[in-house]
């Protein structure tokens, strides 16, 4: 996907649902900025909670207003 076009993607997915929860998979090889960067925008476009899922199928609470309470989903 186009980093241009991401925010309204992912807007357009998430304005319809009532749990805006999404899950973050990168590679090894990716830039850790790009995965922040990844984040923020998905924040700004209206996500609440994003998790980062593990290479063993796990996931882990990244950013959200629930963090505290457990994992994202």
């Amino acid at each position: 996907m186009d980093w241009g076009h991401l925010r309204e993607r992912l807007r357009d997915i998430f304005a319809i649902r009532v749990e805006r929860v999404a899950y973050l998979e990168a590679d090894n090889d990716i830039d850790f900025q790009d995965v922040a960067d990844v984040i923020a925008i998905a924040r700004i476009a209206g996500v609440d909670r994003v998790g980062l899922l593990t290479e063993d199928g796990r996931h882990a609470p990244m950013a959200g207003k629930a963090i505290a309470s457990g994992p994202a989903g």
